[in-house]
């Protein structure tokens, strides 16, 4: 009996530490407008309200925005509320979420154009379930991490039928090592606790593939209609779940070939097929509110927007990676970024699939192969546009966990000693477990030891090498709720303020881009991501990193990912300072980040260098 339950295992271990760890992640930089569209939706179908004129102000301690409470009082570092705590202090009743911002209702959604040529909302719209009942209601969780908790809900329930699949389909070992490793993949693992997008289309994308597998393999009706809602879930995520009956087709063209003699026994369930589109289509259109007032306009718009992103970008940062006309970016960008235990299982897996299709006619490892080639085949054309590594086609990660749990069920089966091989498998994922333990919660900038770490990847210039997504931040944010002076400010380069998880800020710390002083030296601290992205191209960063010294660098593999430099005198970077007394100036020239001779000029009486 308990053999026959093996399978809940890695699910129910992700699901505990996925919401044991989900204070330990931050919000995707991109997050923000996902959250606000979610709630102007969810705001008018619950009230029928298009703006938040019903609601009350969301107060703010921010002085650039707002007074802050009449109790205000000063902190000493490292103590005190945070800004979130401070806002709703006292505060009866219902919260009114951050993400609730005026002039971004369903009105302005609708009517002023905001939504349209965007990725759908059904995610963002599930988010904003989780985040009204978890945190306006309860209470129970901060703002942004009621939203993540949709994620970490439905990648659980995907891990659960990768399990589920693998139990069934190749055996118990199977079963575990197929949800652990799908599970705790690096990039799955730490992006299913702040990506609002591609673990939820990779989780819609399984759910619907082995969900429709079983409706066709039972003949059931049920579950052949729970597959076209969660390809209609999928398709209000992001428009990658079109591909999934081309993953799916050579291996139900194969069965039915196989199944042939029994096709007009079964004909009226294969003819409802053609309700499959109809019933996503539908879902789709139910879960997008912006569509309601034309369906047509809205959903043409939605496919030009994914044409201008898919297809016809630049790919210069690709041309190293460009053999015979094939982009090789997307699977090396895999191959070194997956544990080399993983790996190794992998190979085997994949080489003994291959060999069952051939000897055995077993058409379930066509699906499996198809599942894990097929995104990255999409994106190896020069046409295809990727940035920001793999996660955009995050869907093979499922398929490359069962292909490595294959590869280990194949590996227990040669072995006699089967205590052995227990070991020799408890040992490969005890390593990628470590591995994923000593760089938490950085488990999405991880590469392996093919390339030497993150670090190699730096020195590789590996293109979005170290790039978080802005997971990085909430870390920043700890260092300087410990460290910062009281009333200290703090400016940040790239985004604003509401990209960030600010509500963890201490409350007597203001977040602004305005706080940036340059060359007047206020004494404000800088933070930003460090990694391979344009960061370098902005003045503000650079001067940050020529003329500064970091007061702090989050490492991740020996390699920094975020820094903070406070922007005062004292902290000048002196390995780079040169005095000249007869131009009363420091020059700082030849510096190898700069890309040329950068010149800061500094009144030196003034500042008492």
């Amino acid at each position: 009996m308990i053999r026959n339950k093996i399978f809940l295992i890695p699910p129910l271990i992700f699901i505990f530490l996925g919401l044991f760890t989900l204070f330990h992640y931050g919000v995707n930089w991109d997050s923000a407008k996902h959250y606000r569209k979610g709630q102007a939706y969810l705001h008018y179908i619950l009230t029928g309200e298009e703006t938040y004129e019903s609601l009350p102000d969301y107060p703010s301690l921010n002085p650039e925005i707002g007074p802050g409470p009449q109790d205000w009082e000063p902190y000493e570092a490292g103590q005190g509320r945070t800004h979130e705590e401070a806002v709703w202090e006292g505060w009866s009743g219902r919260k009114r979420s951050f993400y609730q911002t005026d002039g971004i209702a369903y009105k302005n959604m609708v009517e002023d154009e905001l939504d349209g040529f965007s990725h759908p909302a059904g995610n963002d719209l599930s988010a904003a379930i989780t985040n009204y009942i978890f945190y306006q209601k309860l209470g129970i969780l901060g703002d942004y991490q009621a939203h993540n908790l949709f994620i970490v809900l439905i990648s659980f329930a995907s891990v659960l039928i990768v399990s589920y699949f693998a139990y069934h389909e190749f055996g118990v070992v199977a079963s575990v090592l197929a949800g652990f490793f799908y599970g705790f993949y690096p990039l799955f693992f730490a992006e299913s606790h702040f990506n609002i997008k591609d673990p939820v289309i990779t989780a819609y994308i399984t759910l619907t593939i082995i969900t429709f597998y079983y409706a066709l393999k039972s003949k059931s009706y049920k579950l052949l209609f729970v597959a076209s809602a969660f390809a209609g879930l999928g398709l209000s995520t992001k428009l990658n779940i079109i591909f999934s009956p081309v993953i799916i087709g050579p291996w139900l063209l194969l069965y039915l070939i196989k199944e042939r003699r029994n096709i007009r026994k079964h004909l009226k369930f294969y003819l409802s097929f053609i309700l499959v589109p109809i019933i996503a289509f539908a879902v789709f259109v139910l879960t997008w509110p912006y569509l309601w007032h034309d369906v047509l306009a809205g959903t043409a718009e939605m496919l030009l927007y994914y044409l201008d992103i898919g297809v016809g970008g630049s790919n210069l940062v690709y041309e190293p990676y460009i053999y015979l006309g094939i982009n090789f970016y997307p699977i090396y960008f895999i191959l070194a970024t997956t544990p080399i235990s993983m790996l190794l299982l992998f190979i085997i897996g994949t080489a003994a699939s291959i060999c069952q299709i051939v000897r055995k006619h077993e058409f379930v490892y066509v699906l499996v192969l198809t599942w894990f080639a097929l995104p990255i085949l999409r994106v190896s054309t020069p046409e295809a546009t990727i940035y920001g590594g793999v996660r955009q086609i995050m869907e093979y990660v499922p398929a490359m966990a069962l292909l490595a749990a294959i590869g280990g069920q194949v590996l227990y089966k040669k072995f006699e000693n089967k205590k052995a091989a227990s070991l020799l498998l408890a040992v490969l994922v005890g390593i990628m477990s470590w591995e994923m333990i000593i760089i938490h919660p950085n488990q999405n900038v991880y590469f392996n030891q093919l390339v030497g770490g993150l670090s190699g990847a730096a020195s590789k210039n590996i293109p979005y090498w170290g790039n978080s997504f802005g997971n990085a931040y909430l870390q920043g944010i700890e260092w300087l709720n410990q460290n910062a002076e009281p009333n200290a400010k703090v400016a940040n380069v790239l985004f604003s303020s509401s990209e960030l998880p600010f509500q963890k800020l201490r409350s007597d710390i203001s977040l602004s881009n305005n706080y940036w002083s340059g060359t007047d030296m206020k004494g404000e601290y800088i933070m930003e991501l460090f990694g391979d992205e344009d960061p370098f191209k902005k003045y503000k960063y650079r001067y940050a990193e020529v003329y500064l010294k970091p007061v702090y660098e989050l490492k991740v593999q020996s390699q920094p990912i975020l820094k903070i430099w406070k922007n005062d005198p004292q902290y000048l970077n002196i390995d780079f300072r040169k005095y000249n007394k007869l131009e009363n100036k420091i020059i700082l020239e030849n510096n190898k980040n700069t890309g040329g001779n950068w010149l800061l000029t500094i009144d030196l009486e003034k500042r008492n260098i």
